[in-house]
């Protein structure tokens, strides 16, 4: 199986959204499954539930191959701290 990454970056309003929303469209009946994931909702003040969070979906998208994963808001990941 193949992964790739895409990553769109631009201020609010450019059409990023958009872009995503046409990629699931044309792909809505290839089988592809999506999980759409909030980034800040990832986000835990709890030791490891982020990450544990994160290996078990990427653990489900292995397994349900085909499988897109979109990271919204992903810049709530690199707040500084």
């Amino acid at each position: 199986s193949m992964s790739m990454i895409y990553i769109t970056v631009g201020m609010p309003g450019v059409g990023k959204s958009l872009l995503i929303k046409a990629i699931m469209t044309s792909l809505a009946y290839s089988g592809v499954t999506f999980y759409i994931v909030k980034c800040s909702d990832v986000c835990s003040k709890y030791f490891g539930d982020s990450e544990r969070f994160v290996g078990a979906l990427f653990r489900k998208a292995k397994a349900m191959s085909p499988c897109l994963i979109i990271l919204d808001e992903i810049d709530a990941l690199f707040k500084e701290r």
